[in-house]
């Protein structure tokens, strides 16, 4: 019986030595639970803080941006038309010198092939 009672004491000790060792795993668990914990509270604070920051700007730029774009919805068309106005303007005399340009390009072809044929002769004295 002596024997049994030391082997179980023997037992005991060991499950006490286990016990001490899990509660050391554990604290050590929990002290990285603790500092995540904490990690995740500053970065959610950060986080609201940068979405504050965002909203701020937002609503400091966003009138500005409206007006900016109101101020060009009634700018731009008045200058497309005025652009388009003055391309109109520049439109009849391009189309002339497109004709003059090739009624000379035509004559020029025209000279070229009198040469080749021999129905044209160029002189020099």
């Amino acid at each position: 019986m002596l024997k049994a009672l030391a082997l179980f004491e023997q037992a005991l000790k060991g499950v006490q030595g286990d016990l001490v060792e899990a509660r050391g795993e554990i604290g050590r668990v929990l002290a990285i639970v603790e500092r995540q914990s904490r990690q995740f509270n500053e970065l959610q604070r950060d986080y609201a803080t940068r979405i504050a920051q965002l909203d701020s700007v937002r609503l400091r730029w966003s009138p500005r941006i409206e007006r900016r774009l109101e101020t060009l919805e009634r700018e731009v068309p008045a200058k497309i038309e005025e652009r388009l106005e003055e391309v109109e303007k520049v439109v009849p005399p391009v189309k002339f010198l497109m004709w003059v340009a090739a009624a000379l390009g035509l004559s020029i072809i025209g000279l070229i092939w009198a040469l080749l044929t021999g129905q044209a002769q160029v002189v020099f004295k």
